[in-house]
């Protein structure tokens, strides 16, 4: 916001407190003399006065903004904690098996030190077998070998057999 000082005319003096008058895009605002003006008598106040008593209050409401926010974030994790039950489907265990592969080498290098390289290294064999045997299991329970093996239908040589396929292998 640009604040420009300019003279005051022989009119609007009378009116005024000051010669000068701070002129800004908001006609609201006051002249300093205007802030600092008190009329009933009173201590007058600095300008510095008022932005702190402002920044304080503005701080302050921060603050209990913040406390209430996490009182209720709280009190929804305690609830949570006690009371919710998880039930976890088969998609989504695989959904954090497959982030796991993903990241958690990574992760064990950023980490972790070197001892725990065997506990990594036998969930991610783990995984490698869980990946293969939801491969089996799909070629099993979603394909259709009635035809003979050279027509099937379904899961087995799809697109996403092989997307699988090649994802398991990359695990080697």
């Amino acid at each position: 916001m640009k604040v420009y000082s300019m003279p005051m005319t022989n009119e609007t003096e009378n009116n005024m407190i000051s010669p000068t008058r701070t002129v800004s895009a908001d006609p609201g605002l006051l002249s300093h003399e205007e802030l600092l003006a008190n009329y009933d008598g009173r201590r007058r106040r600095t300008l510095e006065e008022l932005i702190t008593k402002e920044k304080l209050n503005r701080l302050n409401s921060r603050k209990a903004h913040v406390s209430l926010w996490l009182k209720r974030v709280r009190k929804r994790v305690r609830w949570f904690i006690d009371h919710a039950r998880i039930k976890i489907s088969y998609g989504d265990f695989m959904m954090a098996v497959t982030i796991f592969v993903l990241f958690g080498d990574d992760v064990r290098i950023l980490c972790f030190p070197p001892s725990a390289d065997g506990v990594f290294s036998f969930f991610v064999s783990l995984s490698f077998i869980l990946f293969a045997l939801e491969m089996i299991l799909y070629c099993w329970v979603k394909s259709d070998f009635s035809n003979g093996i050279f027509q099937v239908k379904g899961y087995a040589f799809s697109f996403f057999f092989w997307l699988d396929l090649l994802a398991v292998l990359s695990m080697v």
